[in-house]
């Protein structure tokens, strides 16, 4: 179309594109390129701290976990130590084969029934001080050099593995 001015009308006038430092004009896709573009590394870096939070998280969890089955453990070494150190002897205790006669005393199978109770307490013993050494170990992989520095220092390690040692060197077996 022509205009009155002599001039063709390419529509540069009426909706001029904007221009770049050189000079060139930027068109709408090369916007859209460029709000893509922007959207995209927005993405990324919450992507990426979100990643790092769930990490953060995920080894708390662990953590957590970890520090709970320990505290059960040791609380269970604890009422276990109790129960082997209980003067109450439970009928259901004795070994089966003892015959208690209330007329005469047998020092020596009386003796040999209390070795027999003393065993089986310490087999409930020695089986959560199994288990809280597997959980020292998985403590040690978990946190390193911070967990053996803790249990240097801690008074409650050095007891159960005195304890351990103790069981397994004066055992009655």
């Amino acid at each position: 179309m022509v205009l009155a001015g002599g001039g063709a009308d390419n529509g540069d006038e009426q909706n001029p594109a904007p221009k770049t430092e050189n000079g060139t004009k930027l068109s709408l896709t090369d916007i859209k390129d460029i709000v893509l573009i922007i959207s995209s590394l927005v993405t990324i870096f919450i992507a990426f701290t979100s990643l790092q939070k769930w990490q953060l998280e995920l080894k708390g969890k662990v953590l957590y976990d970890y520090a709970r089955v320990f505290l059960i453990n040791l609380y269970t070494i604890r009422d276990t130590f109790k129960y082997i150190r209980n003067a109450f002897i439970g009928v259901n205790e004795f070994d089966p084969n003892y015959k208690m006669s209330p007329g005469k005393k047998d020092t020596k199978a009386e003796i040999e029934n209390m070795k027999y109770v003393l065993d089986n307490r310490i087999k409930i013993l020695n089986e959560s001080l199994k288990d809280i050494n597997e959980l020292l170990a998985e403590g040690g992989a978990l946190l390193g050099k911070d967990f053996r520095a803790i249990c240097n220092k801690s008074e409650v390690t050095k007891v159960l593995l005195t304890e351990s040692l103790a069981l397994k060197v004066h055992s009655f077996n």
